[in-house]
């Protein structure tokens, strides 16, 4: 498959593409990403295993977000019942709406081995941002005043680089779940036209990057309760600009 080029005036299409899917369900994505963020949230609190549980749920969501995205092109009737009146129902709609690739054992299949590599990936990362000091005390020294450039640089530099690798992860996965539930690719290969998409695309998901990850990357650092209203409103809105761009890079 041939993963096609875009200019960097393709973001604004996107942008509106997105929008407009997301306002087809926007009660029921708000709903998906609080009930991901709360169990997120729990699953962070258990030593050890819980961020690794995460990376593993997470893709299972990522793919299921999509088939609703796809059901929701294919003139799905949206939101139905989704209303404050009615939140246990709705609740419960959008909960099963997350599990959805779970009723295919095909992509389920597809999607838990992307889940498996992509959690090596990220355990090599956590290892490596270990090594590097990420997240120690240097930057916070740095903004208190009480060390100086030979200190803070390095460690920014650490931070800079370890995020790096993160986000280009997230986009490779995203791409490649995009294709194991879409376009029913095999998980290699699939990560292969990934890869494909992300190189010849860098700078448009670089741009994409800092509307979308950068302010969840920040709320992450900050109250839950921030964490909780950006997610809302970001990640139904990055998930709905996936699906679509993917749609132009990968050809409908």
């Amino acid at each position: 498959m041939q993963a096609k080029k875009f200019g960097l005036n393709q973001i604004r299409h996107w942008l509106s593409d997105g929008l407009i899917l997301f306002k087809k369900h926007s009660t029921g994505f708000a709903i998906m990403a609080l009930i991901y963020l709360a169990t997120t949230f729990i699953l962070d609190l258990v030593p050890f295993i819980g961020h690794l549980l995460v990376v593993l749920l997470t893709p299972v969501v990522i793919a299921s977000t999509f088939l609703v995205c796809e059901s929701l092109v294919a003139g799905e009737t949206p939101d139905r019942y989704l209303n404050l009146r009615q939140i246990v129902p709705a609740a419960i709609h959008s909960a099963k709406q997350l599990a959805l690739v779970y009723y295919d054992q095909e992509k389920m299949l597809a999607v838990m081995i992307i889940s498996t590599l992509a959690l090596g990936v990220v355990v090599i990362i956590e290892i490596l941002a270990l090594l590097l000091h990420v997240g120690g005390a240097a930057l916070p020294a740095f903004a208190s005043g009480s060390v100086g450039i030979d200190i803070w640089f390095p460690a920014l530099l650490s931070l800079f680089i370890v995020w790096s690798l993160r986000i280009v992860l997230i986009w490779i996965v995203l791409y490649a779940l995009y294709l194991v539930t879409l376009r029913h690719q095999p998980p290699l290969t699939a990560i292969e036209n990934s890869l494909k998409a992300a190189s010849v695309n860098a700078s448009l998901l670089g741009v994409m990057s800092v509307i979308f990850l950068l302010p969840l990357i920040i709320a992450t650092f900050l109250p839950f309760y921030v964490l909780l209203i950006v997610g809302v409103i970001m990640l139904p809105l990055l998930m709905s600009t996936v699906y679509g761009s993917g749609n132009s890079i990968f050809g409908k």
